[in-house]
């Protein structure tokens, strides 16, 4: 979170950081599906025929039309809610407390703040309100540092 961040809107203005990503091929689809098997209740080519495999794949990819994030939600079987409830859990939640993480929900809501009003985001204001430390436990789960 040191120096210099682009802000989210104008890093999609920056030519040379566009990077358009193409839609999954069927084979990309079996690759995905091979690479996270845990995901499909182990499934892997002994575990179905290739039948079954190809059955599936062009499910999901007549479904998704290869878009790759809707193969994610697709392959993981859960959707945006749930992967957002997973990610609270996971994150903003105090397990040892059976509470939500105030600080950790702050640093959140500081942080968005600051990026929808296009401001940049240093470690300054979360030093000052003693935010800093919840923001490098979040860096790489929920917060991305540039």
């Amino acid at each position: 979170m040191n120096g210099k961040q682009v802000k989210a809107r104008k890093f999609i203005q920056i030519a040379q950081y566009k990077y358009d990503i193409e839609a999954f091929t069927k084979a990309d689809i079996e690759d995905f599906i091979k690479k996270y098997p845990q995901q499909q209740e182990q499934i892997t080519e002994s575990a179905f025929s290739k039948e079954k495999l190809s059955y599936m794949v062009d499910k999901i990819f007549d479904s998704t039309k290869g878009y790759p994030i809707r193969v994610r939600f697709y392959v993981f079987g859960k959707g945006l809610g749930e992967d957002v409830e997973d990610r609270y859990y996971r994150y903003l939640f105090d397990q040892s407390t059976s509470q939500p993480d105030i600080s950790k929900i702050q640093t959140m809501f500081v942080r968005s703040l600051l990026d929808i009003s296009n401001l940049p985001i240093t470690d300054k204001l979360p030093e000052e309100t003693n935010l800093l430390t919840h923001a490098y436990d979040l860096e790489h789960a929920l917060l991305h540092q540039y």
